[in-house]
């Protein structure tokens, strides 16, 4: 990754929640042993299609493809590749695109020799998760600021809170919200909780939208805290507190 980490991909399509994350680019470094080695920037030749990286793809979360680099076109730059005896190596495969990557290439010598790279599995997810808090009758009452809030919405009768969560790539690991009957002081306060609770369950059986009750006769304010599966977290702070 871009901080130095070096990440190991599954070489099995994980299901949700067992990928391998990062939360940062990576780059990968692609090593052919290979006596009569060629790229096009040295001149094309006939039967030169060596590599083949179709099988490379990146989707997101819903599933849909993602528009990834041109890694033919790294793969065919000749200054990219560092030469020791037949031993080449080229360290300039960029993924810096959030997506679930499947890594994958054939490159065929000049003879017409053929091998393939098996599958990489691996998630590029730099993208914070996005969610919301709203009371029914009441619309939204969040926000990914801190601010001062005030007791505005009043009641005769219950509350049921709402909270919902996305995340484009890696997904939703879990939601938790914290009840409190004052405002905490500070953004600092809500990192330093360690008493949330999680709404419904925590992994691929994650609650992506839910909901609570709050009887009458009750004053409140409530924190969301979203964690996607790259460990990327978001707090969703109150505009508003409520007495029912």
């Amino acid at each position: 990754s871009s901080n130095g980490a070096v990440i190991n991909p599954l070489t099995y399509e994980p299901d949700e929640g067992e990928g391998v994350y990062s939360k940062e680019a990576v780059k990968a470094t692609v090593t052919v042993n290979e006596t009569n080695f060629w790229s096009e920037e040295n001149g094309s030749r006939e039967f030169n299609n060596q590599w083949d990286f179709s099988g490379t793809k990146g989707i997101n979360s819903n599933g849909e493809n993602i528009e990834l680099a041109d890694y033919l076109a790294t793969a065919n730059v000749a200054k990219n590749w560092n030469s020791i005896t037949t031993i080449r190596t080229n360290s300039e495969f960029a993924f810096n695109v959030d997506a679930n990557y499947t890594f994958t290439f054939s490159y065929t010598d000049l003879a017409g020799n053929k091998t393939v790279y098996n599958p990489d599995y691996f998630t590029v997810d730099q993208t914070d998760p996005t969610g919301e808090i709203s009371l029914d009758r009441e619309g939204s009452i969040w926000s990914t600021i801190w601010r001062a809030l005030t007791f505005d919405i009043f009641r005769d009768s219950a509350y049921d809170v709402r909270f919902n969560a996305k995340d484009g790539t890696s997904g939703v690991k879990s939601i938790e919200y914290y009840k409190t009957r004052l405002p905490l002081g500070s953004e600092e306060e809500v990192e330093a909780i360690k008493s949330w609770k999680v709404l419904g369950t925590e992994g691929n059986l994650a609650e992506r939208n839910g909901s609570f009750g709050i009887s009458p006769d009750e004053q409140f304010v409530v924190y969301e805290k979203i964690t996607d599966y790259a460990g990327r977290v978001t707090y969703i702070y109150p505009t508003n507190g409520a007495v029912a």
